[in-house]
């Protein structure tokens, strides 16, 4: 079972700055208006997970698209639990004409002495 623990996202298209602590057990409801970023929230997890966007404005998911207007980067930093691992993703987008914009680095405790080390690189 997958378990959320902390989401920091700035600059990821509606969201300016956002940092959620997830409960350790329980529900989360989030509500708001319309067009407020509810569902950007979800999309801020889901591009930690699998380093690209849902969808574009050409139905293809382009990775300059997360970026918020006017900025020149967006970043988002997942926390969370996979039975007993902890893991931390943190992909950043770039604005350039490049599609391998995104650089993702992932990041796993080690056992020995609890510090966190890079374990690989995608995107």
């Amino acid at each position: 079972m997958i378990t959320l623990k902390h989401l920091q996202a700035e600059n990821f298209k509606s969201l300016y700055s956002v940092d959620l602590l997830f409960p350790e057990r329980g529900s989360v409801l989030i509500e708001g208006q319309n067009e407020s970023g509810k569902s950007t929230l979800f999309e801020a997890v889901y591009v930690a997970l699998y380093g690209k966007p849902l969808v574009g404005e050409d139905s293809r998911a382009r990775q300059e698209e997360v970026i918020q207007y006017g900025q020149s980067r967006a970043t988002v930093r997942l926390a969370f639990r996979v039975g007993q691992q902890e893991l931390i993703v943190s992909p950043g987008f770039h604005a350039t004409s490049c599609s391998c914009a995104s650089r993702c680095r992932m990041h796993v405790p080690c056992r020995r002495n609890r510090r966190r080390r890079p374990s690989g690189k995608c995107g």
